[in-house]
C-alpha cells in the first residue's frame, strides 16, 4: 500500500514538474516570435527625412514648413534586392507603357489635324508608319 502511495505521489510531483518545464518552453517560444514580429515591423518601418521648405505667402511673409519625406531602405538580403530591382523595373515598364500609349494618342489626334486642315504628310513621317505597322503585324 505504501508503495502505491509512494509511486502515485512520484508520478503526481512528476507531472507537475513535466507540465512547468513544458510552460517554459511554450513561453520561451511565445517570447521569441513576439520579438521576431516586434524586429520586422521596425525593419518595415522607413526611416523618415525632414526637410525645410520656405514657401512665401500672398502677403510676401516666409513660412517654413517641414516635410517629411521617406527614404529609401537599402535591401540587405539577396532576396531582397532581387524583389526591390524588379519593382523598379515594372515600375519604370509602366511608365514607358504609358508613354507610348500617350504618344500614340497625340499622332491620332495629329493625323485628324492634318485631315481637316488638308496638309499632307511629309515623307519620314509616312515611312515611320509603315515601319511600326509591319512590326506590328509581325508581332501579331
Amino acid at each position: 500500500m505504501k508503495k502505491i502511495i509512494l509511486a502515485g505521489l512520484l508520478l503526481a510531483v512528476g507531472s507537475v514538474a513535466m507540465a512547468n518545464s513544458a510552460q517554459d518552453v511554450l513561453k520561451k517560444a511565445r517570447d521569441d516570435y513576439y520579438k521576431q514580429q516586434e524586429a520586422e515591423r521596425k525593419a518595415a518601418k522607413a526611416p523618415k527625412k525632414v526637410e525645410r521648405v520656405k514657401a512665401e505667402t500672398a502677403e510676401g511673409m516666409e513660412e517654413a514648413e517641414t516635410v517629411e519625406a521617406e527614404e529609401e531602405v537599402k535591401p540587405r538580403t539577396p532576396m531582397e534586392k532581387l524583389e526591390y530591382n524588379a519593382n523598379k523595373a515594372a515600375i519604370k515598364v509602366d511608365y514607358y507603357e504609358r508613354v507610348v500609349r500617350s504618344v500614340a494618342r497625340e499622332e491620332k489626334e495629329l493625323d485628324g489635324y492634318n485631315e481637316v486642315l488638308g496638309k499632307k504628310k511629309s515623307k519620314k513621317v509616312k515611312e515611320q508608319k509603315a515601319k511600326t505597322e509591319k512590326t506590328k503585324k509581325a508581332k501579331k
